[in-house]
C-alpha cells in the first residue's frame, strides 16, 4: 500500500465521521422539533421529547332521550339515523342500561351494548354503523341516553 492510499482512506474516515456526526445532529433536532411548546428557557426540557400536537376528535351528540326505566323505542317509533361510527352512553353512568341495537329494515340484531353501568369498562363504538336503528332498552329508574356519532379531526 502506498502513501496515497492511505490519505484516500483517511479522507474518507474523515468524510464518514462527519456525516455520521451531521445525521445524529439532524436526527436529535427532528426528534426535538415537532409539538414544541414555547416556554422561557432555551435549555428547559432540552432533552425530554414533545410530542407531535394532533388535532382532537369528538363525539358529536345525534340523540338525547330522557328515559325511565326499560323500554322498547322500536314499537314506540323511535329511529335512530347514524352516519358512520357511534356510541350509545347513559348518564348517570353507575346506572346499569344494557341496549339492544335493531337494524330497522330487517329487524335483526345489530349489537347489544351496555349502555352504562358499573365493571363495564369503555363504552362500545359501533364501527359500522351506516343506517336506520331502533333500540330496546334495558334497565331500572331514571336516565340519560345519548346517541353519538364520532367526528373525524378536521384541519
Amino acid at each position: 500500500m502506498d502513501w496515497h492510499s492511505g490519505d484516500i482512506m483517511q479522507a474518507s474516515t474523515r468524510r464518514n465521521l462527519g456525516l455520521l456526526a451531521l445525521g445524529a445532529v439532524l436526527l436529535f433536532l427532528l426528534w426535538q422539533v415537532p409539538g414544541r411548546r414555547a416556554h422561557s428557557g432555551l435549555v428547559e426540557g432540552f432533552w425530554t421529547p414533545q410530542p407531535t400536537p394532533t388535532v382532537e376528535s369528538h363525539w358529536r351528540p345525534l340523540y338525547k332521550l330522557e328515559v325511565t326505566g326499560s323500554r322498547d323505542l322500536c314499537a314506540e317509533g323511535h329511529l335512530i339515523t347514524v352516519p358512520g361510527p357511534w356510541r350509545i352512553r347513559t348518564i348517570p353512568t353507575e346506572r346499569t342500561v344494557q341496549v339492544r341495537v335493531l337494524d330497522r329494515q330487517d329487524g335483526r340484531l345489530f349489537a347489544r351494548v351496555w349502555a352504562g353501568g358499573p365493571d363495564h369498562g369503555e363504552l362500545a363504538t359501533l364501527p359500522q354503523g351506516n343506517g336506520t336503528y331502533c333500540l330496546q332498552v334495558e334497565a331500572e329508574g331514571d336516565y340519560t341516553l345519548w346517541v353519538e356519532a364520532w367526528e373525524a379531526p378536521q384541519g
